[in-house]
Order: C-alpha cells, then structure tokens, then sequence
C-alpha cells in the first residue's frame, strides 16, 4: 500500500503561470473601455434614448488617452451603439450636449436630433418637482422626534437612506435640466 505521505491530497497545489501574462497597461485600457460603454449607456438611459440610435460622441482627453481609445473604438462604436465624432485633448462640448466626466475623459453626447429637448426638458421638471416633494416627507418624518425615538434604529436607517437616495436623484434631474438648458 501507498504511504499517506506519497498520496496526491498532500501535493502542493500546482504553481499559475498567469501573473507572467498579466499586463497592467491592457487591463486599464480594457476599465476605461468599460467605463465610457456604462457612460455612454447611462446617457441613453437618462434621456430615454432608443437602442437602436446611435450615440454621437466627443471625448476631450489627452493624446496617450485618445490613442488607448482609438485602440478600442470599434469595439466601444459596437458596445455602445456610439458615433465616435472627435477624440483627443482639442474636442470642444458641442452646444446643447450631456456630459459625463471620467478619471482621464470627458465625454460629450450632442442631444440634438435625438431628444425633443422641450419635451425632455419639461419631463426632467416635473419629476425634479415630484422627487422634491417625496424629499419633504421623509424630512418631515425623519424631523418628527416621535418617529425617529419610538421607529426601531433599522427603520429609521432605511428612511435616512431613502432620504439619501431621493438626493441623489435630484441632484441629477437637476444636472440634466442644466444641460438642457444651456
């Protein structure tokens, strides 16, 4: 019989190789790429843009960066369902255009021709007003010593956060309405 010293369950595990094919420089490449499709998405989301219409995009950002993503714009134009207008340290905000700031771009999404800005505009103030009322109530509650004294410390956590998430939420109708102004 096969001592248990010998048997394969007390073999070291074996060595990876993959920290050899790691390359640090890719990987970031591959994180911005990833982070201008959520961007450009997130866009698309915001002024309920139909997925079937292409995005136009400018990106401002230095030349190393806008070489990384000329590296990649077919695979960002095909992910993001993007246009891919002007890249580099020189492209300006178009008028009446989203923005969306990254740790190494700026990006730019012309809305018009995609967007009945009037309609879109006239959307975002009427749930800006509706979400500045939902923000009232939960201050109200949250103000009134019974509820905040006699509500179990989760309950009151829970509407601290939803206070919170309402806030969020403003501030970024607030932003659209802003972008649409201009």
């Amino acid at each position: 019989p096969v001592a248990a010293t010998t048997a394969c369950v007390t073999a070291p595990w074996p060595a990876s190789e993959f920290a050899t094919y790691a390359d640090a420089a890719l990987e970031q490449r591959f994180e911005r790429l990833k982070e201008l499709i959520v961007a450009v998405r997130n866009v698309r989301g915001t002024y309920n843009i139909p997925p079937s219409v292409p995005i136009p995009v400018v990106l401002k950002c230095s030349a190393e960066v806008a070489g990384d993503v000329q590296g990649v714009a077919l695979q960002f134009v095909s992910l993001a369902k993007a246009d891919l207008r002007e890249i580099g340290p020189d492209a300006v905000r178009p008028a009446a255009s989203a923005a969306f700031t990254l740790a190494d771009v700026t990006g730019y999404v012309p809305l018009e021709g995609l967007i009945d800005r009037a309609a879109e505009l006239a959307r975002q103030k009427k749930e800006a007003e509706k979400l500045r009322g939902f923000i009232a109530g939960t201050e109200k509650k949250l103000g009134n010593s019974s509820f905040v004294d006699k509500a179990p410390p989760e309950v009151v956590e829970e509407v601290r956060g939803t206070l919170a998430n309402l806030q969020k939420q403003l501030a970024s109708a607030l932003d659209v309405i802003e972008q649409l102004s201009a």
